[in-house]
């Protein structure tokens, strides 16, 4: 899998549970655009976790209010790799579609 994650994860934040952005612990938390705005406008940057990272799916952004420390060679080879296979199985899906695709319309 792409993606192993070991600790909290909260595929959506309702109001009510605001306060998980504060917990102690890793987590991944997906936030809808209001609520991000409701975040932002109560706390602004400086009430976030100073480690924290935020990908914007939506506009295509990463934002840190930490340098990232380089990670070891042989992790980032490792990355590298998998991602790289990752890239072909999924390559390699998109050309079974289009010549399926292409079957059907024959």
């Amino acid at each position: 899998t792409p993606l192993q994650w070991n600790f909290a994860n909260i595929s959506y934040l309702t109001p009510s549970l605001i306060e998980y952005i504060d917990a102690p612990f890793p987590y991944i938390i997906g936030v809808q655009r209001n609520i991000w705005n409701k975040i932002l406008e109560e706390r602004g940057t400086e009430g976030l976790p100073s480690d924290c990272v935020i990908f914007d799916i939506d506009n295509d952004q990463i934002h840190m209010f930490e340098p990232v420390p380089p990670l070891p060679q042989k992790f980032v080879q490792a990355i590298s790799n998998s991602l790289n296979q990752v890239l072909d199985e999924k390559q390699e899906y998109i050309k079974k579609s289009k010549s399926q695709q292409k079957e059907e319309v024959l």
